[in-house]
């Protein structure tokens, strides 16, 4: 009979959580058109590099992280899913990092637990598939 230690069977949990997670927020990804919002993300991005800040700054009057970052993946890629899949990367990371605090300040199960809350939040779900 096969006996999993308690590492190996905490390792297959996040895997499996980060995989579910990905799976769930990688589905219908490209399945609307650019909402207004994010029209206007892409609409800055596609903006000259010298003068990108100062179309983020008048437009959007967000920080202009995001916008230097799609900037330079539209030379990738630029259909739906290409242009909002960075935003499901970076929920990806979020989810991790949740999942590591956790660990760290309250033990693996809760990391477990918080890992899982946070994969299936409709609210996170919803933001990983938007363009900003």
């Amino acid at each position: 009979m096969l006996t999993l230690s308690k590492t190996t069977r905490y390792r297959l949990a996040v895997i499996a959580i980060l995989l579910l997670a990905f799976g769930l927020r990688s589905y219908s990804l490209a399945a609307r058109t650019l909402w207004f919002d994010e029209a206007w993300e892409y609409w800055v991005a596609t903006s000259a590099l010298p003068d990108l800040l100062e179309v983020v700054r008048t437009t959007l009057r967000d920080p202009p992280l995001y916008s230097v970052l799609l900037h330079g993946w539209l030379y990738l890629g630029q259909d739906e899913f290409w242009l909002r899949f960075p935003s499901l990367w970076i929920s990806m990371a979020g989810l991790l990092g949740v999942m590591t605090l956790t660990r760290l300040a309250f033990g693996k199960a809760a990391g477990v637990v918080a890992a899982c809350l946070l994969a299936f939040s409709a609210l996170d779900i919803r933001y990983a598939q938007e363009a900003g």
